[in-house]
């Protein structure tokens, strides 16, 4: 049965790169780290999902970063959500939306939610630096999931994603509803990956 993704909210504006971010490719030794795993899934333990306002606001860049706070904490035995109210603060914080009156509900970019991250936390949580993956090195991808418990990333997703269970390219290829971006941009954790090869 297929799947209505069409009343999530998306959020993420269009990349904006800093050329002072850290390049993870710069400090990842082959020879010194085997190849990543068939298989990783650091969600295993995560109960659920909390929408964390995503399915009222354009706030998923926000809500992201609080699923993988969500996480890493589980991993550790010690589970934090982060609450709806701080999230709330956060999205407004760095995207200058009106929670009284709906106004600026534009989402945000990735970076401005890293910086605001690193520099005053999220719920207490913060981070002390990041690194900037390249998308198309899909050893790197699950190299910095396997290594980091995740890799928080943005999606340019097209309208045939509204129907679907499993996002994924449709069978008309990526043009069209399948177009990248068509439908808008969205932010998420990658907690799991597998490789070629290995057991489903």
């Amino acid at each position: 049965m297929a799947v209505n993704h069409s009343k999530m909210k998306l959020g993420k504006q269009p990349a904006v790169h800093d050329p002072r971010t850290l390049q993870f490719a710069k400090y990842l030794r082959p020879t010194l780290l085997p190849p990543p795993p068939l298989q990783v899934n650091w969600a295993q333990k995560v109960a659920s999902w909390p929408m964390m306002l995503n399915n009222t606001i354009g706030d998923c860049t926000v809500a992201a970063a609080g699923h993988c706070i969500e996480e890493w904490t589980t991993d550790t035995g010690h589970p934090v959500n982060v609450p709806d109210a701080t999230i709330l603060a956060v999205y407004s914080a760095v995207s200058g939306y009106n929670p009284v009156t709906g106004a600026n509900d534009n989402g945000t970019t990735v970076l401005k939610v890293l910086n605001y991250w690193r520099q005053n936390g999220i719920g207490g949580h913060t981070i002390q630096a990041y690194v900037s993956v390249d998308p198309s090195d899909l050893d790197h991808v699950r190299d910095a999931v396997s290594i980091f418990g995740n890799s928080y990333i943005g999606l340019a997703l097209p309208v045939s994603a509204q129907t679907q269970a499993v996002w994924s390219v449709p069978s008309g290829g990526a043009t069209g509803p399948g177009a990248p971006g068509s439908w808008g941009g969205h932010a998420v954790p990658i907690v799991a990956t597998t490789r070629a090869g290995s057991p489903s």
